[in-house]
């Protein structure tokens, strides 16, 4: 992967502060620490080595500041990494937890999409992750973010089956992932349960968004 892939290009990274988007940032700096990167999110996790905007994916109001400064860039790629959720019964929760899980996952990155298919824009290509574990199986402990992540499997599934926009539009739905965001007792540590290195994920990505060609949605195991 050459340095000129991404060179002259803006590209704004949407939850960058933990667990996949950093590792992402990460292997894209290792490519080219002086490319054109923008990060949205709650912290900023590079310290000013990039411009930076705050930004929560669960807050309505951030997500049309969000759209406003997608105008201002105007960046030719776009990779959203918010998620999560709460873990437990369903109705155990309140249903604001719920909400957040479901702005988080599908209503902030639907609404991203819908921004950049509904008027001239520069982007070519908008990358979303989704779930490997959730997105086409019952998720008991997790049924919101389950709902959420099946949701947005179906919304870039039927948007790339309509086949009107000349946007490159990729769903990259990877296995469990070792980051801080799955906690020490989770299920998958706790069963020894196959899990990907952040790193390995990253790279792993990049790999198939560079590819000309690729399917519009990657599975990874690990």
């Amino acid at each position: 992967m050459g340095k000129s892939m991404w060179d002259k290009q803006n590209i704004l990274i949407v939850g960058a502060s933990r667990g996949l988007g950093r590792a992402f940032v990460a292997e894209l700096d290792k490519i080219n620490p002086n490319l054109n990167i923008f990060l949205a999110s709650r912290k900023n996790p590079n310290a000013g080595q990039h411009q930076f905007i705050k930004f929560d994916a669960s807050k309505p109001d951030d997500q049309q500041s969000l759209l406003k400064f997608i105008d201002e860039v105007k960046p030719q790629r776009i990779y959203y990494f918010s998620g999560g959720g709460p873990y437990g019964e369903f109705k155990n929760f309140e249903w604001k937890d719920h909400e957040w899980a479901l702005q988080v996952n599908f209503l902030a990155p639907a609404k991203i999409l819908h921004h950049a298919l509904g008027q001239p824009s520069e982007v070519m290509q908008i990358g979303f992750v989704g779930s490997l574990i959730a997105e086409n199986n019952a998720h008991p402990m997790g049924a919101s973010y389950g709902a959420a992540k099946s949701a947005l499997l179906s919304l870039i599934s039927s948007v790339v089956a309509e086949k009107s926009s000349k946007i490159d539009i990729r769903l990259f739905s990877p296995d469990y992932i070792d980051t801080e965001l799955l906690p020490k007792n989770a299920f998958p540590r706790r069963m020894n349960l196959p899990i990907l290195p952040a790193e390995v994920a990253a790279q792993k990505m990049l790999a198939w968004l560079v590819e000309p060609v690729a399917t519009w949605h990657y599975q990874l195991r690990a």
